[in-house]
């Protein structure tokens, strides 16, 4: 492996630790008129370890990006469907075109999750993840 995908596992470890810490755990929340709502967030195969190798590996930064020496931060955006298929991928903080594109992709050979739950029901869930390269 180059030393560089283990740089970016290394970054997106730090990053993504915080972004995703609660994984597959159930969290009460309540809302103003006072319903209480339990939540189970989704969950990854292998848990956060595993999710971590599989965007280490499907992550293909373009080589022109490499040769470039082109650093940052972009905020990708997703939502892991009901099925547990994580989908409708969007960049909200874009770092590079093609760079983009390759995260796009990436999340598109992620493994189908556990969906998120709420009040036993299976439900939508966005997940908002900093790649840093």
């Amino acid at each position: 492996m180059h030393s560089f995908t283990y740089l970016f596992i290394f970054i997106l470890l730090a990053f993504f630790q915080n972004a995703f810490s609660q994984n597959g755990q159930s969290d009460t929340l309540y809302e103003e008129s006072g319903k209480m709502h339990i939540t189970i967030t989704p969950l990854y195969p292998g848990k956060e370890a595993t999710l971590l190798k599989d965007i280490g590996n499907a992550f293909k930064i373009p080589q022109n990006a490499i040769k470039e020496n082109i650093h940052g931060t972009l905020m990708l955006e997703f939502t892991i469907d009901t099925y547990g298929i994580a989908s409708n991928g969007k960049i909200i903080k874009s770092l590079r075109e093609d760079i983009d594109q390759a995260a796009i992709e990436m999340i598109k050979k992620l493994k189908r999750f556990a969906p998120a739950i709420m009040d036993n029901k299976k439900v939508p869930f966005t997940i908002k993840l900093p790649l840093k390269i």
